[in-house]
C-alpha cells in the first residue's frame, strides 16, 4: 500500500504484474484509516477475480475470503469468521461432485 496523494491514509493500488493490462491485483483503505480493507486478485490473468480478502468491521483483520479456483466468477470456496472468535468458518463450498444439500 501506499500513500499516492499524500494525505497521510494509504490509497486504492491496482498493479497490472504481467504487462496484459488487466489489473491483477487490488488493495483499498475504504475508510481512509491506514489499513488495508480489501484486496482482490486476479491470479490467472483472465479478467474474473479469483480470489477476494475482505475486512468487513475495519478491524485490521480479514473477515472473509472467498476464492474462485474456476474462474466461473462465483465463490467456490467462501470461510468467514461469522462468530467473531478470530476463527474462519467455511461457509461456502462449491464441489460439483457432491450434492449441495447434503453439505448443509
Amino acid at each position: 500500500m501506499v500513500d499516492l496523494d499524500g494525505n497521510g491514509t494509504f490509497d486504492a493500488v491496482l498493479t497490472d504484474t504481467d504487462g496484459d493490462g488487466v489489473k491483477d491485483v487490488a488493495a483499498l483503505d475504504a475508510n481512509g484509516d491506514g489499513l488495508v480493507d480489501r484486496v482482490v486478485a486476479d491470479t490467472d490473468g483472465d479478467g474474473v477475480i479469483d480470489t477476494d480478502v475482505r475486512d468487513e468491521n475495519f478491524d485490521g483483520v480479514a473477515d472473509s475470503v472467498s476464492q474462485d479456483s474456476d474462474g466461473d466468477g462465483d465463490s467456490d470456496v467462501t470461510v468467514t469468521d461469522t462468530d467473531g472468535d478470530g476463527t474462519f468458518e467455511t461457509v461456502r463450498y462449491d464441489d460439483p461432485t457432491t450434492n449441495p444439500l447434503a453439505q448443509a
